[in-house]
This record gives structure tokens, C-alpha cells and sequence, in this order.
């Protein structure tokens, strides 16, 4: 189910936003970008991190790491 979860969750940012838009950003971007949504709920106390909207999280960076795949596969020659 969370491959399925995380197409979706791409899906809708495709939606959102186009390839045009993933094209702008930076390595560096990304990376920062997968950092926040990978940290924000265990950023107070790393013991009582809500296991809900971690997991869903998880799916926006797995989302968030294909988009930025995708970017990278675009700029090869």
C-alpha cells in the first residue's frame, strides 16, 4: 500500500505543481525540502513523535525524493 500512497501523493503535486516547476530547484533544494518534512515531528522530543503524521510524512518524502529523481533524469544529455 505505501508505494501506491507515495504515487498518489505525486500524483498530486503533479497536480499542483508541473515538471516546469520541479526543474527549477536546486540540488541543494531538494535536499533541504526532504530534510524538513523527514525531521519536523521529531525536532521537540525524539521519543514521543506521533506515529500518524510521521508515516505521512514519510510518504510526502518519498514523493518528494521521486520528484527530485525525476528532475535529475530530465537534465541528462
Amino acid at each position: 500500500m505505501s508505494t501506491r500512497e507515495i504515487q498518489a501523493e505525486r500524483d498530486a503535486q503533479l497536480a499542483r505543481w508541473d515538471h516546469a516547476a520541479d526543474d527549477t530547484w536546486s540540488i541543494g533544494e531538494w535536499a533541504a525540502l526532504v530534510s524538513h518534512y523527514a525531521t519536523r515531528n521529531v525536532i521537540n522530543d525524539l521519543r514521543h513523535i506521533e506515529l500518524k503524521a510521521f508515516r505521512a510524512d514519510m510518504v510526502k518524502v518519498g514523493a518528494i525524493a521521486l520528484a527530485c529523481i525525476e528532475a535529475i533524469d530530465r537534465k541528462k544529455p
